[in-house]
């Protein structure tokens, strides 16, 4: 009896495990509609997935998402420790995707991807003393107009950071996957590289310090 209500236990158990584990399949399909989207100040932006994320520099903080109307209760956008998140629900696993994210900003101090959407930034964002960006997905990072005291970038996917209008007095890269990196550094540029990603850097810093363990190139424009 005693091991029938254990086996009895350890069934329901897996039950609960397995039922927490299943995901919603949503496939975007229907209207296509932007809602704006209330939130609080950041200085960062966070996204997970393949959401396309378009930024924008500005006097105030302003969040719109663009996307299938079925898909929009499951895309959620909410700051924390400063950084806007932009992802899907865990319980979504969300095909078709077509979502974008509008959003401005006056100050940008970092970018985090790690998924397959894509994230161009606009407008002059200058004065920054300290810029941290991370790619570990496919996702690419384009950065038109800024300027920064100090980069730290890091990127462990496949998605490249096509930045060359992104001027940089000293600047720190780590590249661990197949992403290239284009930037302007002025000052001091340190690179490490034990992918085959490459660095393509313009300007003529003073101080390279260069660590190359794998099949990429660092490379001045």
């Amino acid at each position: 009896m005693k091991m029938k209500l254990e086996s009895m236990v350890l069934t329901m158990v897996v039950a609960v495990i397995f039922t927490s584990c299943e995901k919603d399949n949503i496939t975007g399909r229907g209207t296509v509609q932007t809602e704006a989207r209330e939130v609080g100040a950041f200085t960062k932006v966070s996204v997970e997935g393949s959401t396309d994320i378009h930024i924008t520099q500005g006097n105030s903080f302003k969040v719109s998402v663009k996307a299938y109307d079925n898909l929009l209760p499951y895309l959620v956008t909410y700051v924390e420790n400063g950084a806007l998140v932009v992802k899907y629900e865990h319980t979504a696993n969300v095909r078709n995707d077509n979502s974008e994210v509008f959003i401005t900003m006056p100050v940008l101090e970092g970018l985090s991807t790690k998924g397959s959407g894509d994230i161009d930034v606009k407008g002059a964002f200058e004065h920054t003393p300290f810029f941290d960006a991370s790619i570990s997905g496919s996702a690419d990072i384009s950065i038109e107009n800024a300027v920064a005291e100090k980069l730290q970038l890091s990127i462990s996917g496949s998605g490249d950071f096509n930045s060359f209008g992104f001027s940089i007095k000293e600047a720190d890269v780590k590249i661990s996957g197949s992403g290239d990196v284009e930037i302007t550094v002025n000052e001091k540029l340190k690179a490490k590289i034990s992918g085959s990603g490459n660095i393509y850097y313009k300007g003529d810093p003073a101080v390279i310090d260069d660590n190359i363990s794998g099949s990429g190139k660092l490379v001045q424009k």
